[in-house]
């Protein structure tokens, strides 16, 4: 988590900083089992293209069936 924020987090608020003042923007790394999965903010291993199109195609069915 990128914290090189105005607000310093110390130890007194890095609860606070981390759930209430960060996003998912604010993730530079992302290790899951030993494996690196966003390595400076670059998701790895994910075709996006192919992601983006499962979403677009998901969404386009769920509105059509509102």
């Amino acid at each position: 988590v990128d914290l090189g924020v105005p607000t310093t987090p110390t130890a007194a608020n890095l609860a606070d900083q981390l759930v209430l003042w960060r996003s998912g923007t604010d993730v530079t790394d992302v290790m899951v089992a030993g494996t690196w999965r966003v390595r400076g903010g670059e998701v790895l291993g994910v075709d996006l293209g192919r992601l983006r199109a499962l979403v677009r195609a998901q969404a386009e069915r769920l509105w059509a069936n509102a």
